[in-house]
């Protein structure tokens, strides 16, 4: 290395080393060549004017701003910052024989945690966790705790110091440079699992020994020309502004700092003039630093594409060509960084690449990847929750037709398919996909993030306030990667559909089979209940039916097994299957309306719309409204009003229970069983298409007759249906209902994890339970709601209608 320093009498590094003479004639030349640039830039006056706003402690570069690349993560291994900025006071310049001009040195704060790698000593910025506040919150200066870097003398050592350091910023996630009174704003913009899980308190995190190895070989100032020297580290000077880059990795950690005391010049004008004034004196004048600004995520994306880098080099950063891409004044620029939302934004936009770059998910939209990992704010503009709603209706879809696909030509027992399915619902299943596909590590990529998801309780019982002192692992429940995963799957469908669902289910860990075509089931024979070829469908009713459904079939055949195949599927559980496939179909293109239709409605109201919806009696009047129910009923014997047969109930426990005394459907259970299983015919006969088969048939059969239906007021409902809404809910284990007569008065006690969210005392127990139920759903809805029973249910109203 090249490039000399004495140890100042103010301002000392956090470890001395001792001095050794490395220069030799080329670092000679090149300090007497810079010498002579600086003595030159001495008689300048706009330069002496530049150091008498030093001396004003109002330290001018037009932009500095710096970048630090550091090694990515793998699981054991985690990075953030180790350098730390600083300034030499113009009166020590001349004893430290450091040129003025150079302002601007480096400091590294080592704070090493364990890694697979070995320490290289000749590494001035091994892979580290430093400062990793910076990795979490916008780091503005001016704020928070002052630390005196020379501080550093009154310490035996590194280890006493560094504690010291994380002690203040346990306390506050904004630090603080005395000596230096330099506002810097650090923004982080590329980050994946950068120092989740370190506890930087734990000794048994930080190795000490790595550290003071460090500190003895690097603990000096780092000039430019030693740093442009630097093994694997290549770097870029232009007017302050600094790229480092490690040459072996291809991705890469990027921390942008900000200056916020900007001076004016030609190029800003009058709105710099402002900017460079302290934030107490813009105060003062009226308030022009607006610290709110407008955000949105195209903004943000707008700025990531600024600040990434576009070649292995890095790219510099140039202020006023990123505030005409993003139509932001000057102000409005610093006053946007300094707001968090932008940060997480930031965040979650370079996770969202990552997620779409490790997983291969192929044209996946960025505004919904970033949903699918951003939290439940209204900050971000995204809304995770409805995104996980969606994304559950699409895992259904992929369990149903997984466990179709796999015992298509068998004859499988009912509960044996639905343990098939529960392999991709159930929420400890998906969890395990998660953790194969190696999802779980973007949702331990921001703390706050994996805090969000878990259940209130379960933070509060569990989990301390955050600090750097309590940083260690966050226990991620099933739930938690399970909403991640489905968040993600209908991040991935919104894109790009089902068309190639399959293949890249299998990289989030979903262990599926390809989907068979009709080919395979061309040659299944369409027989009844007792093995008698059943009679096909006239080429009238065929046209009858493609006439309403604004669906031709390919394949005449299976137009006639929709029409006249009946339902016995007691001995055959083939057709059961396609019952099971084309409910779970028509079920996703419900909500997949409900939740395109209707962007302004929360989770609460889709589920109640969906529940709605999906009763077999809404499904029943559109087979009625349609016409389509006429035409089946003179084709298939099971579907004639009052035919009598002893066909499969809808309530599966039933047929697991006793196979051989299942109850015969009534007229509406046999009128939702034939359009489930028109549906299932559609999707096969499209070839799994959903835009050219089932889409079509629910735009122009379903759409119609359920936009002429009322979501009914919940004041309405039955009670018992009222419970059955309520516990329908995802997130609603643990809920348990008491009923008590103390004193001739019924007591209706709605309990959830040992909490009491409702209760009602009546003279009648029904009406005890109406009230208690009603008070309970609207608890569910807004856990925070302290309003009366009387005032309590906040239901849409009788006179909304559905959009189309």
């Amino acid at each position: 290395m090249s490039g000399t320093t004495a140890p100042l009498s103010s301002s000392k590094p956090i470890l001395q080393s001792s001095r050794q003479d490395r220069e030799g004639a080329s670092s000679e030349r090149n300090r007497s060549s810079k010498r002579s640039r600086d003595d030159s830039a001495d008689n300048d006056p706009a330069f002496q004017k530049r150091i008498r706003q030093d001396q004003q402690s109002t330290f001018e570069l037009k932009h500095a701003s710096f970048w630090q690349h550091c090694v990515p993560i793998a699981p054991a291994i985690y990075s953030s910052i180790i350098v730390h900025i600083t300034r030499v006071p113009d009166e020590e310049s001349s004893r430290a024989n450091v040129p003025p001009s150079k302002p601007l040195v480096f400091r590294s704060l080592c704070f090493l945690t364990k890694r697979k790698a070995p320490v290289d000593p000749t590494d001035p910025f091994p892979v580290a966790t430093a400062l990793s506040s910076v990795v979490r919150f916008a780091f503005q200066c001016r704020t928070g705790p002052q630390v005196d870097l020379r501080d550093s003398r009154r310490y035996a050592n590194v280890r006493d110091y560094t504690r010291k350091l994380m002690t203040i910023m346990a306390r506050q996630p904004t630090l603080q440079i005395a000596e230096t009174e330099m506002p810097y704003l650090l923004v982080p913009v590329r980050r994946e699992i950068v120092g989740s899980n370190v506890d930087l308190s734990t000794e048994s995190i930080i190795d000490w020994a790595e550290v003071d190895a460090f500190a003895n070989a690097h603990g000096r100032m780092l000039q430019r020309d030693e740093v442009a020297d630097a093994n694997r580290l290549k770097h870029i000077v232009d007017d302050g502004l600094f790229s480092y880059h490690h040459t072996d990795v291809s991705a890469r950690f990027e921390v942008v700092a900000l200056r916020t005391d900007l001076h004016p010049d030609e190029t800003h004008g009058e709105e710099s003039i402002l900017a460079s004034q302290p934030r107490k004196w813009r105060e003062q004048q009226g308030g022009i630093w607006d610290p709110q600004p407008v955000f949105d995520v195209k903004t943000a994306w707008d700025l990531h594409t600024m600040l990434r880098p576009s070649s292995s080099l890095g790219t510099t950063l140039v202020l006023p060509q990123l505030i005409q891409k993003c139509h932001l004044s000057l102000s409005m620029f610093y006053s946007l960084f300094a707001v968090p939302a932008l940060v997480h934004a930031l965040d979650y936009l370079l996770l969202s690449k990552e997620l779409i770059k490790q997983f291969r998910l192929r044209k996946t939209k960025i505004d919904h990847a970033m949903e699918a990992l951003a939290l439940p704010t209204a900050e971000l503009g995204v809304n995770y929750e409805r995104l996980e709603w969606y994304g559950d209706s699409c895992c259904d879809v992929v369990a149903g037709i997984y466990a179709y696909h796999a015992h298509a030509h068998q004859g499988v027992e009912v509960d044996q398919l639905q343990k098939l399915k529960e392999m991709i619902v159930v929420n400890q299943q998906q969890s395990e996909a998660a953790k194969r596909s190696g999802l779980v590590h973007y949702i331990r990529a921001n703390r706050a993030h994996s805090r969000q998801w878990l259940p209130l309780a379960e933070v509060q019982a569990k989990l301390k306030p955050y600090s750097f002192a309590n940083s260690g692992p966050v226990r991620i429940g099933f739930k938690t990667t399970a909403d991640v995963l489905e968040s993600v799957v209908g991040a991935y469908v919104l894109s790009n559909g089902f068309a190639r669902v399959f293949k890249s289910f299998k990289k989030l860990g979903f262990q599926l089979q390809a989907p068979i075509m009709f080919k395979q089931l061309k040659d299944i024979p369409l027989l009844d209940m007792n093995h008698r070829q059943i009679p096909f469908a006239t080429e009238t009713q065929i046209s009858q039916l493609q006439q309403i459904t604004s669906y031709t079939f390919h394949e005449r055949r299976l137009a006639q097994f929709a029409l006249a195949h009946p339902f016995e599927l007691e001995e055959n559980a083939l057709q059961y299957l396609f019952y099971r496939l084309g409910s779970v179909v028509l079920h996703h293109l419900l909500a997949e309306w409900l939740f395109g239709c209707h962007t302004e409605w929360d989770v609460a109201r889709l589920t109640d719309a969906y529940d709605f919806y999906s009763q077999p009696i809404h499904t029943a009047k559109v087979m009625t409204k349609t016409g389509l129910a006429a035409i089946l009923s003179t084709t298939n014997p099971c579907l004639a009003p009052k035919s009598g047969s002893r066909l499969y109930s809808n309530k599966l426990e039933k047929y697991t229970a006793n196979p051989g005394k299942v109850p015969g459907m009534n007229e509406t259970e046999r009128l939702d069983a034939g359009l489930k299983f028109l549906v299932a015919v559609v999707y096969i006969d499209s070839r799994w298409s959903w835009s050219k088969g089932p889409r079509k048939v629910f735009r122009h059969l379903c759409l119609p007759a359920l936009s002429t239906m009322h979501l009914p007021d919940v004041k309405h409902l039955h009670p018992r249906q009222i419970l059955e809404q309520l516990l329908r809910r995802r997130n609603c284990r643990g809920f348990e209902v008491k009923k008590t007569a103390p004193n001739g008065m019924a007591t209706v006690q709605i309990v959830w994890h040992g909490k009491t969210i409702a209760q009602s005392a009546q003279p009648s127990r029904q009406k005890a339970l109406e009230i208690a139920s009603r008070a309970a759903l609207s608890w569910y809805r807004d856990p925070g709601n302290t309003e009366t029973l009387s005032s309590i249910c906040n239901c849409p109203s009788k006179d909304d209608t559905w959009e189309n």
